[in-house]
């Protein structure tokens, strides 16, 4: 992980990325019909698989940013300090859309 890099990065292009991305896969979600499977259990498990995924990618980058923090690398502060920006979409909150997405699956089916 380069951190001055990562720091570089300007928070909207971040937020505008991670939002982008997550509604496109919404949106094949919701388009995609499988043949053996209903469409309604295939977005929700696609929706569970997404929220662990972001969950562990939380976990994990708040640990590495910890530890890199412990160990005094330059600029770990301060990317742990971004990275807790409430201003910042982080993998916790883009897991919160998709239990979002979960929720709302039998009323997207319909579309």
């Amino acid at each position: 992980m380069n951190l001055e890099n990562w720091l570089a990065v300007p928070l909207k292009r971040t937020n505008t990325a991670a939002v982008g991305s997550t509604l496109v896969a919404m949106l094949f979600l919701v388009a995609y019909e499988p043949e053996e499977i209903e469409h309604i259990r295939f977005m929700r498990a696609y929706a569970v698989l997404l929220i662990a995924t972001h969950i562990a990618f939380h976990i994990g980058t708040l640990n590495a940013l910890k530890f890199m923090a412990l160990q005094k690398i330059s600029h770990a502060e301060h990317a742990l300090t971004s990275y807790r920006d409430p201003h910042r979409i982080s993998h916790l909150d883009l897991a919160a859309a998709w239990l979002g997405f979960y929720s709302l699956s039998p009323f997207l089916a319909l579309l």
